[in-house]
């Protein structure tokens, strides 16, 4: 039986998962397993993953019948995985040789562990061009610190630097199908909510390339919105006093304001029904003259 299952979803992916699924088949220690969803692929991912994976029995693949989306993959990855502790990981991504045999060895030191958390080299083009790392041994665990940067779009951590708790994980309800632009921080905020046992290890054991970031200003206006009701969840279960809430207010605005400028540095539009969800976002986070600053702006 597995400890870890690694979780891929795929869509359109022919050239990017060769390598990501090398450095799995090289990984050094044997407790995993590596659950592959495809998202009904117009390429050639399905052929590629199938020779790729033919003869090595921890892979298993499962292909969708209808475009369901991402998350919806990662979430019926977790449906199929086998082990207590699950890792996902991105077409294009890869992991070291000894990350699972390391992580592993953390899990079986631990009692309890709902989020264990190691270190990402981060790369650009070619694996050996290394830019930079997202190093968590210099972030302060204290959960209103984490959700703060979250909200700020701080990249505190990366999706395959995370090993979950599969128990957690499903407690807390699995990847959100609402999300485009706000995926994971929508997770991460809503596991940070329930105060996880949380460790960190300074350990770099996986490394994400690092793209130009497509952005739909629109869409991630549209998502903010649904991102208030978790911003009151935080504000309630983390209730102490006007500090908190001004904390939070303040790293709101930071993500209005740098919506604002990408709107008009494109010269985009906002449809009247936007600009009201706008509106209403800022009158539950700002005064009066907030909102008539932006209201001016937009004009």
């Amino acid at each position: 039986m597995p400890i870890i299952s690694i979780v891929i979803a795929t869509y359109n992916n022919e050239h990017s998962i060769v390598n990501t699924l090398m450095s799995i088949k090289k990984q050094t220690s044997d407790l995993w397993e590596c659950v592959i969803i495809d998202d009904c692929s117009t390429d050639g991912t399905v052929a590629t993953v199938k020779a790729e994976i033919a003869g090595y029995r921890r892979f298993r693949l499962f292909e969708n019948r209808v475009g369901r989306g991402i998350d919806h993959c990662r979430n019926l990855g977790v449906d199929h995985s086998q082990g207590d502790y699950l890792v996902f990981l991105a077409p294009g991504n890869f992991l070291y040789e000894t990350c699972i045999e390391k992580r592993s060895y953390f899990i079986k030191g631990w009692s309890k562990i709902d989020m264990l958390v190691s270190d990402t080299a981060l790369f650009k083009d070619q694996v050996d061009h290394i830019i930079g790392s997202v190093n968590h041994s210099l972030i302060d665990t204290d959960y209103h610190d984490l959700i703060n940067s979250l909200i700020r779009c701080c990249q505190i951590w990366t999706m395959s630097s995370v090993t979950w708790g599969k128990r957690f994980l499903l407690k807390i309800g699995n990847w959100s199908t609402q999300f485009k632009s706000f995926s994971e921080m929508e997770l991460y905020i809503r596991a940070l909510l329930e105060r996880p046992k949380l460790h960190f290890i300074k350990i770099e054991d996986s490394l994400m390339k690092i793209e130009g970031r497509k952005s739909d200003v629109l869409q991630e206006v549209r998502e903010l919105a649904m991102l208030l009701n978790i911003y009151f969840e935080v504000i309630n279960r983390f209730s102490n006093g006007k500090t908190v809430q001004d904390i939070y207010n303040a790293s709101f605005m930071f993500l209005i304001k740098n919506m604002l400028r990408l709107i008009l540095s494109n010269e985009m539009e906002l449809r009247e029904g936007d600009k009201q969800l706008l509106f209403s976002i800022l009158e539950k986070i700002t005064d009066e003259d907030g909102v008539l600053q932006v209201r001016a702006i937009l004009q």
